[in-house]
């Protein structure tokens, strides 16, 4: 059963792609998970489902470490964040670079309700924390950023961009086709979204088209480098 959290994003990158590739698509949430694919798209001229899956650098069969860790830094920010603003209601951006876990961000803590952040001010900082260096950037925002909580660890958005070829995406392509009779119990036409979210080091990638790929019963595959643009296989 797909999560909460995990069907908001899938939303969001069919949103995300529809808008930047100029589709007019309605989006839905099909009634069940069991015969249905992730999403449902409407369209001036057709109708069809949309099955979701993201790609990592670093794609292996127990996951990517990558995009774990990255999701145990933001849920330490986000954890981090309640604690401060439980005992203060100055709100701040806070971003981090460097070594960070539950002992540095009790540090952070610590110096963050020490602080009386002055509106539109920034203020650097070095945690230092056996042996190691923790850089903190905190800028006091108005009263109007009531609990701002967009803090951002800067290290996961600077990595270097990896290249991959057709022949990854079609490895993708065939194995989610594994359920394609699932997904076509319902919908006559369904397309896969392979999402490689630029954003964060885990999802940096740039795919070169070279030729077509095997579909594998999909109509198309759109391989999106969100938020940039996307690449599509198949028929028109």
């Amino acid at each position: 059963m797909t999560r909460p959290i995990q069907k908001q994003f899938e939303i969001y990158y069919a949103d995300s792609l529809a808008k930047a590739m100029g589709y007019n698509w309605i989006i839905s949430t099909p009634p069940n998970e069991t015969d249905w694919p992730d999403l449902l798209i409407q369209t001036p001229a057709d109708n069809f489902g949309l099955e979701v899956r993201d790609i990592f650098v670093d794609e292996h069969s127990n996951g990517s470490f990558e995009k774990r860790s990255e999701s145990f830094r933001q849920k330490l920010l986000n954890q981090l964040s309640a604690k401060y603003y439980e005992k203060k209601n100055s709100p701040i951006l806070l971003e981090v670079s460097g070594p960070f876990d539950n002992k540095i961000a009790e540090s952070i803590l610590s110096y963050l309700l020490s602080i009386d952040f002055q509106e539109w001010k920034k203020i650097e900082h070095d945690i230092i924390l056996n042996g190691t260096k923790t850089r903190l950037y905190v800028d006091g925002l108005p009263s109007s950023f009531a609990n701002y909580n967009r803090w951002r660890y800067i290290d996961d958005n600077i990595g270097w961009v990896q290249r991959i070829s057709d022949i990854d995406v079609e490895i993708i392509t065939k194995d989610k086709s594994l359920n394609i009779i699932k997904y076509k119990k319902n919908n006559n036409k369904v397309s896969l979204l392979i999402v490689a979210n630029r954003i964060k080091n885990s999802g940096k990638l740039l795919l070169e088209k070279n030729s077509q790929i095997n579909t594998h019963g999909f109509d198309k595959v759109f391989f999106y480098m969100h938020p940039l643009d996307a690449i599509v296989y198949g028929s028109d």
